[in-house]
């Protein structure tokens, strides 16, 4: 007991230690506590504190447990009453992570616990009973384990998706996935899918009704609200961004508190900056769209170094890297070039053009606006030629970034005065006010963001064009 004793001393004294200093410094902590002739000592010190804190949290979070967690414990408790051979006491805990499982449509752990009375049942049941109680159980896990590849085959389409920008075009619809036993993940991945898809193919409304089917059908599955809080955050950021993406400015005003309302359990830090960082993305770009470049840098941005001081990922996201975009074009509108082509540095430094196709676009047409002002016109030559072949490739071209691209190219020639530099300006408001209001919908530069560089390089007012359905036919 006195060793015991001994040795959680030792191990709270390394634990007081590490939170003392402000940057972890493995070096110093090795020599102040004497493990200096003996490295590996220190190494197995640091392991048990690393369990003996896992241990702790998880009796910390005790009241706050997710059902995966709880229907993990039940696992644990029956396989120590099964080696104690209480098959009964055992029985009754399986009965309940059924429950729980069924509840919340944990199908993996489902099967696991089906595994479990299937052994049982040998023990608890009548001879003559058990071919009909067998006969039962396999026919449950049969039809889980088509729900379970049913999840898996879309789970594996979406992160396919996501990840290496692949769309299968011939996907399942929901109408003829419901033939099969459908899960509440594998419906989430569909859904997700479908985002994707529409917004990689431009349809916008088609991508909007998809979010808005997924938001009304989630909404009403309690265990999906109380279990799947990060996929709840997510159906919600996919529903309020394709509000954006269709211009609905008026209907996001009224429904974006649906994520600034979102409730995050108390122990959860990872979906705390989920939330953070999706909030900061759809206000960003909102206030963007709308010419409120204020807002962005007085609101976004001074939340938006605090949440990267907080994240510990090693890359940035496809979100954060948007929002930093929305970031530097609001510092470019507002002439801080230095700064807005900072942030526009640490952003690029992440974009794969192969996957993030449209994040590419904008950052490359920012590029050239932040090089026209800086009258980097040698710079806008390379970057227009790079830029042209990746359209070309990419054959997704819209009215408006061919004209941007026109412009640019024109505006690139060292030779030309300031005054054709301007009447350039002119004609290319000219040309985006007159295109199709609809084209400006699908367009990955926004239009009115366009303009509102446009009447700034022009000396008029920035806001003086903010919404698409105020855009008069004439500049």
């Amino acid at each position: 007991k006195g060793n015991e004793k001994s040795k959680n001393n030792r191990y709270q004294y390394l634990f007081e230690e590490i939170l003392k200093q402000k940057k972890y410094d493995e070096q110093k902590l090795i020599a102040k506590l004497g493990y200096s002739a003996n490295p590996n000592g220190f190494s197995v010190a640091k392991n048990y504190l690393y369990q003996l804190l896992l241990r702790c949290l998880r009796n910390y979070n005790n009241n706050s447990r997710s059902a995966q967690m709880q229907v993990a414990e039940l696992l644990i408790d029956v396989e120590i009453l099964y080696r104690k051979g209480l098959f009964k006491n055992c029985f009754k805990l399986l009965q309940k992570g059924i429950r729980i499982a069924t509840k919340f449509d944990l199908t993996i752990y489902h099967l696991t616990l089906l595994r479990w009375e299937t052994q049982l049942s040998y023990y608890l049941n009548e001879t003559v009973e058990l071919s009909k109680k067998y006969e039962s159980l396999f026919s449950e896990r049969q039809q889980l384990l088509q729900a379970v590849t049913n999840e898996s085959g879309l789970e594996c389409q979406y992160l396919d998706a996501r990840v290496n920008g692949e769309l299968d075009c011939d996907s399942p619809t929901l109408g003829q996935l419901e033939k099969d036993n459908i899960t509440i993940r594998a419906r989430y991945a569909f859904y997700s899918f479908r985002d994707i898809h529409y917004r990689s193919n431009r349809q916008g409304e088609q991508g909007y009704r998809s979010n808005l089917e997924a938001m009304e059908y989630f909404e009403k599955i309690p265990a999906f609200r109380e279990n799947y809080k990060e996929l709840h955050l997510e159906i919600i950021y996919n529903y309020l961004k394709s509000m954006l993406v269709t211009n609905r400015f008026d209907q996001f005003a009224q429904e974006h508190q649906r994520l600034l309302t979102f409730k995050v359990p108390p122990p959860h830090h990872h979906l705390k900056l989920l939330k953070d960082c999706l909030v900061m993305n759809l206000l960003s770009t909102y206030h963007t769209y709308k010419g409120q470049f204020s807002r962005v840098i007085d609101e976004i941005l001074p939340q938006y170094n605090h949440y990267l001081q907080r994240r510990i990922k090693v890359r940035f996201l496809k979100r954060e890297i948007w929002t930093m975009g929305m970031i530097s074009w609001t510092l470019l509108a507002l002439k801080r070039r230095e700064e807005s082509f900072e942030w526009l540095m640490m952003a690029e430094q992440d974009i794969d053009r192969n996957i993030h196709e449209d994040q590419y676009l904008l950052f490359r047409f920012l590029a050239l606006a932040l090089h026209f002002e800086l009258e980097n016109f040698r710079l806008m030559e390379s970057i227009n030629k790079s830029l042209q072949r990746f359209m070309d490739l990419r054959n997704k071209d819209n009215a408006v970034e061919i004209n941007f691209l026109k412009f640019s190219r024109k505006v690139a020639n060292p030779s030309i005065d300031r005054a054709v530099r301007m009447k350039a300006l002119r004609k290319l408001r000219a040309d985006l006010l007159s295109i199709d209001i609809e084209v400006m919908r699908e367009s990955t530069i926004k239009v009115f963001s366009l303009v509102n560089w446009i009447n700034r390089n022009l000396g008029d007012d920035p806001r003086r064009y903010y919404n698409l359905d105020d855009l008069p036919d004439q500049p």
